[in-house]
């Protein structure tokens, strides 16, 4: 009965692999991590902005959009992501209901660009007062090395945010 036991045991684990025939998802995206969020007033909180199967990404140029209301910028609120090499200049301007930000890649005498997957940066948000706020990516610029925008951008699927605070 236990070797019974056990070869369903084995046939359960090797059996529920991850090798499925469903096709991964191989779209342009961009997205807020985590993307839903609770928390409590005068709390700060850290969300990624996260990229997904770019091709051949220069610079990037984007506000993050927020109820001023409910949420705040605190000072120096952003970290450039791991996706990016040492060779970047950024520039990050706060305003009361949104997060203006550019980073991009020092020109260089070789072929530039970065291509796959990674975090482009991160960005803190202190909560004001109880209520629910959408965190909102808009005037979304994704660009090559040539100032065109990055192969896919037309197709792009951008995941947004929601914070709850109580």
């Amino acid at each position: 009965m236990k070797k019974i036991l056990l070869i369903i045991a084995i046939a359960l684990i090797f059996g529920c692999d991850d090798n499925s025939t469903e096709p991964k998802n191989e779209n342009l995206t961009l997205s807020i991590s985590p993307s839903e969020n609770t928390m409590l007033v005068d709390e700060t909180i850290n969300l990624e902005v996260q990229i997904e199967n770019v091709s051949n990404l220069f610079a990037i140029s984007m506000e993050i959009a927020f109820d001023e209301d409910l949420l705040s910028l605190p000072e120096n609120p952003v970290t450039i992501g791991d996706f990016w090499s040492d060779n970047t200049v950024d520039l990050a301007i706060n305003d009361p209901d949104r997060l203006n930000i550019t980073i991009g890649l020092q020109q260089s005498s070789e072929i530039d660009g970065l291509n796959g997957s990674g975090t482009l940066f991160a960005f803190d948000l202190t909560a004001l007062t109880i209520g629910e706020a959408d965190i909102l990516i808009r005037n979304l610029h994704l660009l090559d090395e040539d100032r065109n925008n990055v192969e896919d951008f037309d197709e792009i699927v951008i995941d947004e945010g929601k914070i709850e605070i109580e």
